[in-house]
């Protein structure tokens, strides 16, 4: 293991002590690996703590929402050392190519939280990483897999499937296919959540607006947009308590009402500005996935 720019002995002790110890456990899984884990802390060119899969180091840097880095974290570490130990084993996995599936993404992204709960063995992941929040997530949770966009809530979905159905990394061969780089469910739990062509499908589109694939809306400061939104059966006999709610990250900036069920009107509270929110899907109380929205605000 080589560390670079250590800021001082304490940070250095814990992150080798953890580092050492996902190295150790991976080791038992797939074998020795030939080369050092690198690692760099603050380090200019790091934007945010993770690995990164070009230049193969592993960053933690000072952000303001970051304790210390990210190095208060045991479970930041074992996720990250894992990226790092993985594409040195199966360096095919971590091309450029190979990570423009969400799908090979999102299965990164489980494996290493999934390795970092099996030496944890707690609910969370990510405790002592956010100065205001009390871990980065909970390893069990109602996501489908189908039903949100991002790799790690995606990942998050295919850990919670292996957590249920009880797996560890001794029986890697009876859910893990190496080879079509995958985490099997479909076999397993029958659930149209993780089948390869989900048939779930929600749809929420503009009434007074061009549709953007992207989500993407810009509106003035007088105007409203209205949301539609439908969803087939299949969502509704998966999901029979289903519903939809909008959660906006800046609420000085935007308010969105329900108009019905499924229509919803989103209305400017300032003359310029942007904002972030995320349509939420939920069966009863449970979240079970969400979709980006960006909505701005521009005098003509």
């Amino acid at each position: 293991m080589q560390i670079f720019g250590a800021q001082n002995d304490s940070d250095l002790s814990f992150l080798q002590q953890h580092a050492r110890l996902a190295i150790s456990e991976f080791e038992k899984i797939f074998g020795q690996l030939s080369k050092d884990i690198k690692i760099d802390l603050n380090s200019s060119n790091c934007l945010r703590v993770g690995y990164n899969y070009t230049d193969q180091l592993i960053y933690f840097c000072s952000n303001k929402s970051v304790i210390n880095m990210g190095l208060n974290s045991s479970d930041v570490i074992y996720h990250e050392t894992f990226h790092a130990m993985f594409c040195q084993k199966f360096p095919h996995t971590c091309t450029t190519d190979f990570l423009d599936s969400i799908d090979h993404r999102a299965t990164h992204e489980a494996l290493a939280d999934f390795f970092a709960q099996q030496i944890s063995q707690d609910e969370e992941f990510g405790e002592n990483f956010y100065t205001d929040k009390k871990a980065i997530r909970s390893y069990a949770t109602k996501l489908c897999y189908a039903l949100v966009t991002g790799s790690h809530e995606k990942g998050n979905a295919l850990v919670s499937h292996l957590i249920e159905k009880n797996h560890s990394w001794l029986d890697k061969d009876t859910w893990f296919d190496l080879e079509k780089f995958r985490i099997r469910t479909e076999e397993s739990s029958k659930d149209i959540c993780f089948a390869k062509s989900s048939a779930l499908e929600i749809s929420i589109k503009p009434t007074n607006a061009s549709y953007s694939s992207l989500n993407r809306y810009r509106l003035t400061p007088s105007g409203i947009l209205f949301l539609s939104a439908s969803m087939n059966d299949a969502v509704l006999k998966r999901f029979p308590d289903f519903s939809i709610r909008f959660e906006v990250n800046d609420t000085e900036k935007f308010i969105i009402s329900s108009i019905d069920e499924k229509t919803f009107a989103v209305k400017p509270l300032v003359t310029e500005g942007f904002s972030t929110s995320s349509a939420l899907f939920l069966n009863g109380n449970d979240l079970v996935g969400r979709i980006p929205f960006y909505f701005g605000i521009k005098i003509k």
